[in-house]
C-alpha cells in the first residue's frame, strides 16, 4: 500500500502513527487495521470475524483465560549462558528417549500431488499414525486434523482410510484445497475457525464415532498447545480419543502463558524469562546459515557471548532447545493418560522442524 504523501504509514499500519486519530487495529484480528469511522461496517465482513457455528466458543481452548504477550526485547548475555547451560545437561539425559522413525507409505511416495519435501514429511506422518494404529481403514473412525491448509495430508490420509470420517479445521479459507480430490465416497467436514475458539464436544461427527485420532503438519507456535487442550477437552467429554500424532513448528512464536509443558521447565530452572530466551535460541535451529554470519575464523564458541558464537554450535543449541520444548509437551500429555514418544518424523535435511510428538491413549 502507498504511503500519502506528509505521512509516515501507509494506510494499513497508520494505527501505529502517534498522530493518527482514525486507523486502529481490527478487534477480530489485529494483524490488519480499520478505519473507526466505519468499524460496524468492517465487523460485519471481516474475515477474521468467528462463524456462528454451534461448535465456535471463543478462546476456549487456551491454557490461560487471555492471551496476553510476552516479550523481552533486549535479554542480557548472561540469560542466555544460563539457559544454555540448562539445555545442555537436560538434553544429554534425554537424547536418548528420542526415537528416529523415518516411515513410508508406499502411495504417497508414488504421488505427484505436493512437492517432495512435502511427499517425504506427509509419508512419514501416514506411516507413523497407520503403524501406530491412529490410521485404518474402517467406519467409525473420525480423524480430526488440526490446520489443514492446502489439505495435502489430509488427501493423503484420505486414500489410505476411505472409510474414516474426516473433520479438517483451518483459521482461514485456502485456495486449491488438495482435499477436494477426496473421493465423494468419504465424508469430509471442513471448519473455518481459529484453533483456541472451537469447542470439540460441539462438533457432530465426533460423537458419532467410535475411535477418535487427531494430527497436525507444521502446527505453528501457541496453536499446538491451543490443539493439545482441545484433545484435553475431547477426553473430558469422554470423547472416545485414541490418540494423535502432532508435527509442531515455529516455537518462537509460543505465548509463554499458553505453553503447556512449562511444569517440566520449571523443574529444570525455566521460569518464564528463560523462557523468552529458550525460544529466541530455537529459532536457531532453522535460520540457515547466511553470508552476515560470523564466520568461523571469528567465532569464540568457548566464550560468554552468544554474538561470537558459531552458525554449527547455534543450528545445534536451537535443536536442543526444540527437543526440550517438545519434551514439556511429551509430560503434560502423559499426565493426561497417554502412551507419548518424542521422534523425528523425517531426516533435518529434509525439514529443521522434524520433530513430532506421537500418542496412543492407555
Amino acid at each position: 500500500m502507498m504511503i500519502k504523501a506528509g505521512f509516515t504509514y501507509c494506510g494499513e499500519h497508520a494505527s501505529s502513527d502517534t498522530s493518527n486519530e482514525f486507523r486502529i487495529p481490527c478487534p477480530n484480528d489485529p494483524n490488519h487495521s480499520v478505519d473507526k469511522r466505519h468499524l460496524e461496517a468492517h465487523l460485519s465482513k471481516c474475515n477474521g470475524r468467528l462463524p456462528e457455528e454451534v461448535y465456535v466458543s471463543r478462546n476456549v481452548n487456551l491454557t490461560v483465560p487471555e492471551a496476553e504477550t510476552d516479550e523481552l526485547s533486549q535479554p542480557d548475555p548472561t540469560d542466555f549462558v544460563k539457559v544454555l547451560n540448562i539445555v545442555e545437561a537436560e538434553y544429554a539425559r534425554i537424547k536418548d528417549d528420542i526415537s528416529v522413525e523415518h516411515e513410508t507409505n508406499e502411495f504417497v511416495e508414488g504421488s505427484d500431488v505436493a512437492k517432495p519435501k512435502h511427499r517425504r514429511q506427509i509419508s512419514s506422518i501416514v506411516g507413523q499414525m497407520s503403524k501406530s494404529g491412529l490410521l485404518s481403514d474402517k467406519s467409525g473412525l473420525a480423524v480430526m486434523e488440526l490446520g489443514v491448509g492446502r489439505g495435502q495430508l489430509a488427501y493423503f490420509m484420505a486414500n489410505a482410510a476411505p472409510k474414516a470420517d474426516f473433520i479438517l479445521l483451518d483459521y482461514s479459507g485456502v485456495k486449491h484445497k488438495a482435499d477436494g480430490k477426496i473421493s465423494a465416497d468419504t465424508k469430509v467436514t471442513r471448519i473455518r475457525c481459529p484453533v483456541e475458539h472451537v469447542d470439540v464436544t460441539k462438533i457432530e461427527p465426533l460423537h458419532a464415532a467410535t475411535s477418535i485420532s487427531f494430527t497436525c503438519k507444521h502446527f505453528c507456535g501457541s496453536a499446538t498447545d491451543y490443539g493439545i487442550n482441545l484433545i484435553n477437552r475431547a477426553l473430558n467429554a469422554k470423547l472416545p480419543v485414541a490418540g494423535f500424532a502432532l508435527a509442531p513448528c515455529c516455537h518462537h512464536r509460543i505465548e509463554p502463558r499458553q505453553y503447556t509443558g512449562f511444569k517440566y521447565l520449571k523443574s529444570l530452572g525455566i521460569d518464564t524469562n528463560e523462557f523468552i530466551v529458550m525460544r529466541q535460541m530455537a529459532t536457531w535451529a532453522t535460520c540457515g546459515e547466511r553470508p552476515n554470519m560470523t564466520s568461523p575464523m571469528e567465532s569464540n564458541d568457548d566464550g560468554d557471548d552468544f554474538k561470537l558464537w558459531s552458525y554449527v554450535k547455534k543450528r545445534d543449541i536451537g535443536r536442543k532447545c526444540k527437543a526440550l520444548i517438545e519434551t514439556g509437551r511429551l509430560k503434560h500429555l502423559q499426565q493426561l493418560g497417554f502412551n507419548v514418544r518424542l521422534l523425528e518424523y523425517v531426516d533435518v535435511d529434509v525439514s529443521p522442524e522434524n520433530l513430532m510428538i506421537v500418542g496412543v491413549r492407555i
